[in-house]
Formats: C-alpha cells, sequence, structure tokens
C-alpha cells in the first residue's frame, strides 16, 4: 500500500510541480496588475487636481506595502500639496502601509547650440 503510494506521487510530481508554477505565475500577474492600476489611480489624483506636475512611480515595497516615488516638480509651492493628494490617493486605494519617496527634479535638457532647447521647452510647460 505504501509503495503505491508512493509510486503515484513520483509518477505525478512533475503535474504538481507544474501547477505549482502556473499558480505562481497567476500570483505575480495579479501583484503586477494591482501595482498597475495603484499607479493609474494615484497618477489620475494628481493630474485631475494639480494638472501634469509628477508622474509617480509605484512599486511593491521589499518588506511588505507600496513604495511610491516622485519627482517633485520645479515649482516648491506644488510639494505639499502633491504629497497630500499621493497620501490621500494611497489610504482610499489600498490598506497596506506606503512610504513616499520624493526625487529631485530633473535636470532641463540643453542642446549642443547653448541652451534653446532648454529655454524653448521651459517656455512651452508654462
Amino acid at each position: 500500500m505504501m509503495t503505491t503510494v508512493l509510486m503515484v506521487l513520483i509518477a505525478t510530481s512533475p503535474i504538481w510541480f507544474v501547477v505549482g508554477l502556473l499558480w505562481l505565475a497567476e500570483r505575480r500577474s495579479e501583484g503586477l496588475a494591482r501595482r498597475v492600476a495603484l499607479q493609474i489611480q494615484v497618477t489620475d489624483a494628481v493630474h485631475r487636481e494639480l494638472g501634469a506636475v509628477a508622474a509617480p512611480e509605484v512599486a511593491a515595497r521589499p518588506g511588505g506595502g507600496w513604495r511610491v516615488r516622485l519627482r517633485v516638480p520645479g515649482r516648491p509651492a506644488l510639494i505639499g500639496p502633491l504629497v497630500q493628494i499621493v497620501e490621500r490617493s494611497m489610504e482610499r486605494a489600498s490598506p497596506r502601509p506606503f512610504e513616499i519617496v520624493l526625487l529631485p527634479p530633473m535636470p532641463e535638457p540643453t542642446s549642443a547650440r547653448g541652451g534653446r532647447l532648454a529655454t524653448r521647452l521651459a517656455a512651452a510647460t508654462r
């Protein structure tokens, strides 16, 4: 009897291995879908209230929860409202803990012709 059970387990082990891999792939896919949906919600909230001043990046934290990375806009007066919007959006969207990481603004692009491109781009964004 014991030998039969052992033989069945050995014979079906490749099937269980494949089922386990499929289960892991499904879990990973669900996690990615949750992260993308959360990032869209936070980005939409920021853009709805302040316009396209930042593009939040949401990622899972190693210890659990979420990490939201933001490049701060070049206008310091927007940083406080931006953080408040992200906090409200994250609190509504997920019960998991989160942290907000503020990154410095991107340097303005320059061209080989002495910064004309940067001046035009800066004027276009105002």
